[in-house]
């Protein structure tokens, strides 16, 4: 990534996000963890969008911490996807991107974007009979969380363009969850905002990425 391509306007967009996470999470009073989480969240996504390979290893620290709340939260499965898919994901993407000379995009061929269309919707659907059978919460929004996550992370270490829409369905499942969990106990707030703002930089993601 070229030192042009970082505008003085996204350095204070990506500044004023920080505050904005920070701050509410000492207001409310959060754990160590949920701050964390929402801060290394937000600098992983919005240095993603930008192609800057250390943004995998804000991403890891995230996955770990994230994953240990969603525990909390009895949220199995997309705890599960956390800890055992994101992790270990985001620690080969920053080993692979590591060796490239120059900033790469590619693009998936039509038939293939259709049939992991099907495959995603099938899965979503028996997850979330899998997690309701183990008392989970949410389930539906769980599965698009969880399924949609692993195929978002597998396009992001690879380089291609299509993670921007499945994040986007996965950033927007994360909004109305934590929305959710936001009315049942204020505390939850920062991860509310957080995920608002990873909705915000995945479009952007996308509009930056298909201009290249």
């Amino acid at each position: 990534m070229r030192k042009q391509d970082i505008s003085v306007s996204w350095k204070i967009y990506f500044v004023v996000c920080i505050i904005i996470i920070s701050i509410c999470s000492i207001v409310q009073k959060n754990n160590l963890f949920m701050l964390i989480s929402s801060v290394c969240g937000v600098i992983y996504v919005l240095l993603n969008a930008k192609g800057i390979k250390y943004s995998f290893l804000f991403g890891i620290i995230n996955a770990f911490t994230y994953g240990i709340i969603l525990i909390l939260q009895k949220m199995y499965g997309s705890a599960c996807y956390n800890l055992l898919y994101v992790l270990p994901m985001l620690i080969y993407g920053y080993f692979k991107v590591s060796q490239e000379k120059e900033f790469s995009i590619h693009r998936l061929d039509n038939h293939i974007r259709i049939y992991m269309l099907g495959v995603f919707i099938t899965l979503v659907i028996g997850i979330s009979v899998i997690l309701k059978i183990f008392g989970g919460s949410l389930v539906v929004l769980d599965s698009i969380s969880s399924i949609g996550g692993f195929l978002a992370i597998f396009l992001l270490s690879n380089r291609y363009i299509e993670q921007w829409p499945v994040f986007i369905l996965v950033n927007l499942a994360g909004v109305v969850t934590w929305a959710i969990f936001t009315a049942q106990n204020i505390l939850n707030l920062p991860m509310l905002l957080t995920w608002s703002i990873y909705t915000v930089n995945s479009i952007y993601g996308q509009i930056t990425w298909s201009k290249k």
